[in-house]
């Protein structure tokens, strides 16, 4: 066969369009499994890693700091919290918070009624003195000692009332009327509420977190916002960001500021409920009261 000039330039165009095929795909078969900064990625996924997230590295740092602060840094009350903490997460360091606890003399101390009363956390027959009650002043006090003992001398009539008065009021007693509705529910009790009303206290609760500034002063009632929502099953109310925020803010010592630096021990124990119930997500925990 004879070829034609025309011929063998189209065949020539051809071998070279082949030729150049080669060379080009594989390195387009390659192109899923790089990432942008020429690194093979195996999963095949090439957005970036985010480094500002925090590791699972990072997180078990802050615990274990936090942890060893309150080993030696403690209020009574707040030894009631380690003790759920033992119960709910088993923070071996926390197994002895209600002997701790117990070495506290509530005959001299100016809380000694409250300390008395209070102890039902951990200790289901706790028992108090006849003349306790009368003692309690604080109004945060008021309000969550019916929701302790509510199994035993049911609430009051106006609870209900007592329960909505200190949601309206707002930041602490908003906190501690999600508490008492935590401990009312743990204790087996009800309270007649308008429908949609615990909802609603979620996501009041949740507000705390985000309605006030990054400052210090504001920082206790924020953590405890994020604190109770946790220990209430509410956990994803809890946004990342403020997660984040708590793990950057650790002082050395490992505690959280409080503009009453004899105080941080509080802030500091919220803090820890937050990060426990962050790495150690379920679907339903053992009770925060002692059964």
């Amino acid at each position: 066969m004879k070829f034609t000039k025309f011929r063998i330039l189209l065949i020539a165009v051809v071998c070279i369009f082949a030729i150049s095929s080669i060379l080009v795909i594989p390195p387009l078969l390659n192109s899923g499994s790089e990432s942008p900064n020429g690194t093979e990625d195996p999963t095949g996924n090439d957005e970036p890693n985010n480094n500002n997230e925090p590791t699972e590295a990072d997180i078990q740092t802050v615990i274990e700091n936090a942890v060893d602060y309150l080993e030696v840094n403690c209020d009574p009350y707040g030894l009631l919290f380690l003790d759920a903490m033992y119960r709910r997460f088993g923070v071996a360091e926390f197994a002895d918070a209600v002997e701790r606890y117990d070495q506290t003399d509530t005959d001299t101390h100016p809380e000694g009624a409250a300390l008395r009363i209070f102890r039902r956390i951990v200790d289901r027959d706790n028992q108090y003195r006849d003349g306790d009650l009368n003692a309690l002043h604080i109004d945060i006090d008021l309000l969550t000692e019916p929701a302790l003992y509510c199994d035993r001398f049911g609430l009051p009539e106006d609870y209900a009332e007592m329960i909505q008065s200190a949601v309206d009021t707002g930041d602490y007693l908003l906190t501690h009327a999600l508490l008492s509705l935590i401990w009312i529910e743990e204790n087996g009790c009800e309270v007649t509420l308008p429908e949609g009303f615990v909802e609603q206290t979620y996501s009041d609760v949740a507000d705390l977190i985000n309605y006030y500034p990054d400052m210090t002063p504001y920082l206790d009632l924020r953590v405890e916002a994020a604190a109770f929502l946790c220990l209430a099953g509410q956990s994803d109310l809890v946004e990342n960001d403020f997660v984040e925020y708590i793990l950057e803010t650790q002082l050395i010592d490992g505690s959280w500021d409080n503009i009453n630096s004899e105080r941080r021990w509080h802030t500091t124990v919220l803090a820890l409920i937050l990060l426990l119930h962050v790495e150690n997500p379920s679907a339903s925990y053992p009770p925060m009261l002692a059964q």
